[in-house]
């Protein structure tokens, strides 16, 4: 959840999230945010747990 949240709140390239989580290749960042989507469509508590962080991260 970290790397979508950080994707759509920032400015940063799939290169600069590979680096700052030390994933060896940006595409595995693409991958991951990719499953979480697909997760996010299928299972509505996963959804929620991830709106309710952007909510809190929204307020800050």
């Amino acid at each position: 959840m970290a790397m979508k949240l950080i994707r759509e709140k920032t400015k940063m390239t799939l290169l600069d999230l590979a680096e700052r989580f030390q994933v060896g290749n940006y595409s595995a960042i693409s991958t991951t945010v990719g499953k979480l989507n697909k997760l996010m469509g299928s299972d509505r508590n996963i959804l929620a747990e991830y709106e309710l962080l952007r909510t809190e991260i929204a307020e800050k």
